[in-house]
């Protein structure tokens, strides 16, 4: 596994809060470091925990279910 990864997520389709919310999900698994502009959310990860190889996969998967259940809950008026 690489020393650091970067993964660019679309504000278009991703929500900031569900960024943060996979970053305290895994926060013992990497050390994150999260930029935003009105385009793009950038995570840098480093620190990598070697027992977990999957780690990238099921980090980009939280910030999707985040942000799905996090604008469904919106459209039905739940806070």
């Amino acid at each position: 596994m690489p020393e650091s990864v970067q993964l660019d997520f679309s504000r278009s389709i991703y929500d900031l809060e569900a960024v943060h919310a996979a970053t305290s999900a895994y926060g013992e698994l990497a050390t994150f470091e999260v930029e935003s502009t009105d385009a793009l959310v950038t995570v840098r990860l480093s620190g990598l925990h070697p027992g977990a190889p999957d780690l990238l996969d099921h980090f980009t998967n939280h910030v999707l279910y985040a942000t799905i259940t996090g604008r469904r809950r919106s459209a039905e008026g739940v806070a």
